[in-house]
């Protein structure tokens, strides 16, 4: 059994439940009633925080306290597009690798996904396409392409937020992933490859869209 001190208890289910969209985008932290949930007190907890601001997932607002980040909305769109296409490259290369083994754990994840949404557990579902997406890149040959897509899935971990967001992407998104298999059983690797980048691209524009429509996004103008 490994030993987790206050802090990291702390810090692991705060940021778990920012990246899963329990708290969102504007949400207060507020650090009394967070020490009482855990029945601790005040100083590790502000500790955890301290943390999770230097990640970019928690700022200091004068006059409020902390704060759940606002998402900027070019980084979402840089990071599901980007992922989009190292993913469906990854699927591309992965399909002469799936035997009857393979689709059936594909398929096992894809009914646990049914009944995620059917119960309304959108983090479930969260996670459980996370294990979707991260099993199917893990067939690849290309090693460093594998994790060269799981460490950009864990920089850009908020946008898994996207179900607790905008909940109705949900239905779509179940579908799309039908599709998947689909795809991968008839081993159609060009469409797979292009309809995962598609796949990614609608995810991108429901997680922006919600996060407009709650006045919680941060738009970046930037150029590239």
């Amino acid at each position: 059994m490994i030993y987790k001190t206050k802090v990291e208890i702390v810090y692991e289910k705060l940021k778990e439940d920012i990246v899963s969209g329990v708290y969102k985008p504007g949400d207060r932290l507020v650090i009394g009633r967070i020490a009482q949930e855990f029945g601790i007190s005040e100083t590790p907890v502000r500790e955890a925080l301290r943390i999770l601001e230097s990640e970019g997932l928690v700022e200091i607002k004068t006059h409020v306290g902390p704060v759940v980040k606002e998402i900027d909305e070019v980084d979402v769109m840089e990071s599901y597009i980007i992922r989009g296409v190292l993913e469906g490259f990854a699927a591309r290369e992965s399909v002469d690798y799936f035997t009857d083994k393979e689709l059936r754990k594909l398929e096992k994840l894809l009914d646990e996904m049914r009944k995620a949404l059917e119960s309304e557990d959108y983090v479930k579902y969260g996670n459980l396409n996370k294990s979707f997406h991260s099993f199917i890149c893990s067939l690849t040959p290309y090693r460093k392409l594998y994790e060269l897509i799981m460490e950009l899935w864990n920089k850009w971990e908020r946008t898994r937020a996207v179900f607790m967001l905008a909940p109705g992407r949900g239905e779509e998104s179940l579908l799309e992933h039908e599709k998947i298999v689909e795809l991968i059983k008839e081993r159609k690797k060009e469409e797979l490859e292009f309809f995962i980048r598609e796949h990614r691209k609608k995810a991108a524009e429901s997680l922006v869209k919600a996060l407009k429509d709650r006045g919680i996004v941060k738009q970046n103008l930037r150029r590239g």
